[in-house]
């Protein structure tokens, strides 16, 4: 549940959004419209804010594809080995 949480919850949306930002921020400085200085200060922080209702699904997806394709198979395996080496030691 820990290394799903890190990675569906922490690090890819905030390197996602973190992208999003920069690149917000890289088109508003671009921009040919005479922008008022707090829309160039403040519109890359609220285009950030408002994609989190947009990237959590895709993201939670596939997060499970990958954790259910390496990670839960390896530890599966993992486990099943410790138990058998558990109950052939006598512990």
């Amino acid at each position: 549940v820990l290394t799903w949480q890190s990675l569906a919850s922490v690090g890819i949306p905030g390197a996602t959004i973190n992208i999003i930002v920069k690149a917000s921020r890289f088109a508003v400085a671009r921009s040919p419209l005479a922008l008022p200085a707090a829309v160039i200060k403040w519109s890359p922080t609220f285009i950030g804010l408002g994609s989190i209702p947009l990237i959590i699904h895709p993201i939670d997806t596939a997060v499970d594809y990958f954790m259910d394709s390496t990670y839960r198979p390896m530890t599966k395996s993992w486990l099943a080995a410790t138990a058998d080496d558990e109950r052939n030691s006598g512990a």
